[in-house]
This record gives C-alpha cells, sequence and structure tokens, in this order.
C-alpha cells in the first residue's frame, strides 16, 4: 500500500520520491533494511519511468537515452531521493 501511495505523490511531485521512501523504509525492522527499502522505491520508480518512456515509442527512448546527462539524472534522483526517505527510519 505504500509503494502506491508512493508512486501516487511522486507522480504529482518529486517530493513524493523522498515521501514514498519513508513510507516503505518506517515498517522496517531495523534501519539497514529501511535504507534498502528506500533504494528498492526509488528503483521501482526509475523503472516505471523508463516504462512509461518506453510505451511512448522507440523513438522517445533513443532520443531520451541520447541525451546523457538528463537521462542519468532521471535515473539517479529517485535513487537517491529513496535513500533519503529511507533514512527517516534512523530517525524514529
Amino acid at each position: 500500500m505504500a509503494v502506491v501511495v508512493g508512486l501516487g505523490v511522486a507522480w504529482v511531485h518529486w517530493v513524493g520520491l523522498i515521501v514514498g521512501g519513508a513510507l516503505v523504509a518506517l515498517p522496517q525492522r531495523s534501519f539497514r533494511l529501511g535504507v534498502a527499502a528506500g533504494i528498492g522505491f526509488g528503483g521501482l520508480v526509475a523503472v516505471v519511468n523508463v516504462a512509461l518512456l518506453a510505451a511512448s515509442g522507440p523513438a522517445a527512448v533513443s532520443t531520451a537515452v541520447a541525451m546523457t546527462q538528463v537521462f542519468g539524472v532521471s535515473v539517479a534522483a529517485p535513487l537517491a531521493a529513496g535513500v533519503v526517505g529511507g533514512l527517516v527510519r534512523g530517525v524514529v
């Protein structure tokens, strides 16, 4: 449920990536598992982003990959935000 809520919030605003990472990290037993869950959420968001891009057509994918720095940020930002959200587990 937390993943669905996190994806929904991330669809609206980029802060949703941090919120989603926090939502999946909070129920975990340890800090390490919480951070791992945050990374997993960020990875899922990156995969969904690439899948939505692929659904637009092969030309969209090749154009996005050709813009290497922009494409790199679009993959790295969800992972980094997921880690930041996962760090919330260490506060609680």
